[in-house]
């Protein structure tokens, strides 16, 4: 795409004082729901910033939008609720004695 964005301007702008430049968006006719999709997998993942997909959809760019956001969980799914009733073991034999 870059390339044919190259040649019309050389061609049609040789000044350099007008630029073609190629809606990907519109070029590659995908429903919004497909994009939408795939601008959220790209955030989540952190491959994309929120205002670079906000640049992609030709909306203006937020505060903080720059950062990259990776969701992050470290619990694995087959460990939830194993230890559900607590270890009163633990706590029976607490006394403290004053020295």
């Amino acid at each position: 795409m870059e390339i044919l964005q190259d040649e019309f301007n050389r061609k049609l702008a040789p000044d350099g004082d007008v630029s073609i430049d190629f809606d990907e968006l519109f070029l590659l006719k995908s429903d919004k729901q497909s994009t939408a999709q795939y601008l959220s997998t790209m955030v989540s993942s952190g491959i994309l910033s929120i205002n670079e997909c906000r640049h992609f959809l030709g909306y203006e760019p937020i505060e903080n939008g720059d950062d990259h956001i990776i969701a992050y969980t470290d619990i694995n799914q087959n460990t939830i609720n194993k230890n559900s009733e607590p270890d009163d073991d633990k706590y029976k034999n607490n006394d403290v004695k004053d020295e």
